[in-house]
């Protein structure tokens, strides 16, 4: 190595090594910014954590996807970001008589709770099925909704559903009424997105054609139903569920991912949180809190996702609360002991096979 080159070489060095160092600031300084920018996570209960966990809105209802494709959104709307809050297309909180439900009848039975033992039903039962699962409904008929003696008991139900464009399905589901005069149908389209309607018009319907029903359980056609315990349950909080929403109840996560089925845009839902609801598998509430919800929603704009559109009514509603109750939504094991779902610690169950609820209302317990 000649002279000059012992005098470059150091000098050489002594760049790269201060170049070095300059990046590795730069890093650290970027990575400071980026930790303290992040939005403040809210500290919520291990109850409502866990809700959120075992509970994400609308994975779990009776439209299918095969059911939806050809479908609809009942809102037309664009994906946007925080920074168009102005657009005209941004859903309000609020509104001024916009939510209406003024759709038709197509299947009406209002004599349902119209018998000589009217002032006598204690629980109406308002299922949310799909023209499909006509195994399923009967599959309930002669398991948990056996209790109501063919709607002549204390305990009724309703099977709630809207139309679809297929003719043979429409025409089966006529029959099926015809023959059972167990169902509720409206005009507008059924699918996963509209499953709001569904509950507001199984709202509006007991309001109007089985008000002498002391107290109205909402749930679905997939899932087991402990009716005698649902009665206890009622029975022990009549005075609560007079200005409370009783169920499996939290704050769901606003989900802003695409791939979720559970995903909303900015501009169908312009916030980051949900208010408190409870899931739509199954919740109970009196018949004069019912006919509030059904009354505010006119002023509460639509929301896709039913049970979270309940609790918005409730939240503008502001003098009805919620009772969570962990008996609903009941996730533990019962394959080996299929009497639990018989138990007082059970109240409504997902995922019960259909020949497993047809051995269970057998069972000796």
């Amino acid at each position: 190595m000649n002279m000059h080159q012992k005098i470059v070489f150091p000098i050489y060095l002594m760049i790269i090594l201060m170049s070095l160092n300059i990046c590795h600031i730069f890093l650290r300084a970027k990575t400071r910014i980026a930790t303290t920018c992040q939005p403040n996570k809210p500290d919520i209960s291990r109850q409502h954590a866990y809700f959120q966990t075992t509970y994400s809105p609308k994975v779990d209802h009776v439209a299918s996807d095969s059911e939806t494709r050809n479908i609809s959104n009942p809102i037309d709307v664009k994906e946007t970001t925080e920074r168009s809050k102005s657009d005209s297309r941004v859903r309000p909180f609020s509104c001024n008589n916009c939510f209406k439900h003024d759709f038709i009848y197509l299947i009406q039975n209002e004599d349902i709770c119209s018998e000589e033992n009217r002032d006598e039903v204690d629980l109406i039962m308002l299922i949310l099925t799909s023209h499909n699962n006509a195994y399923m409904r009967n599959v309930v008929r002669s398991t948990w909704a056996s209790v109501s003696r063919n709607n002549t008991g204390n305990v009724r139900y309703v099977f709630l559903l809207g139309e679809v464009p297929q003719k043979h399905l429409m025409e089966a589901v006529h029959k099926e009424a015809i023959h059972y005069k167990d169902m509720l149908m409206e005009d507008f389209r059924d699918s996963y997105s509209n499953l709001t309607y569904k509950t507001i018009m199984g709202l509006k319907w007991a309001s109007s054609f089985c008000d002498n029903a002391k107290f109205v359980l909402k749930t679905d056609d997939d899932m087991w139903v402990n009716v005698p315990q649902i009665l206890r349950l009622v029975n022990r909080n009549k005075l609560i569920l007079q200005s409370r929403v009783l169920g499996k109840c939290g704050h769901g996560q606003v989900m802003r991912d695409r791939n979720s089925k559970g995903y909303i845009t900015f501009n169908e839902y312009p916030s980051s949180d949900y208010p408190q609801y409870c899931s739509g598998s199954g919740y109970v509430i009196s018949i004069a809190v019912a006919k509030q919800i059904y009354e505010i929603s006119r002023h509460v704009p639509f929301l896709k996702f039913e049970d979270v559109y309940i609790g918005m009514c409730v939240k503008a509603l502001g003098k009805v609360g919620f009772k969570y109750n962990a008996g609903f939504f009941y996730t533990g094991d019962f394959r080996n002991n299929p009497c639990i779902l018989k138990s007082e610690d059970v109240l409504t169950c997902h995922h019960v096979p259909l020949l497993m609820i047809q051995k269970v209302m057998k069972e000796k317990c």
